[in-house]
């Protein structure tokens, strides 16, 4: 796998698992970024915005 793809992953698994600790409501790009341990700009490469990444995250669920 590719850095690029371990850091879309990261950014997904870090997305999944915040939604699953405190809901969608309490989710933001900076959170998922601290999670993720990359910086906020690195999420917008792989996502337009929030919205984009809980796409990904219903289709990993799925």
């Amino acid at each position: 796998m590719s850095n690029n793809q371990d850091k879309k992953l990261s950014v997904i698994h870090a997305a999944m698992g915040l939604i699953i600790e405190n809901g969608i409501s309490e989710l933001t790009t900076a959170k998922i970024a601290e999670q993720a341990e990359t910086a906020e700009t690195v999420i917008y490469r792989y996502f337009k915005n929030k919205q984009d990444i809980l796409q990904y995250c219903i289709q990993a669920w799925k």
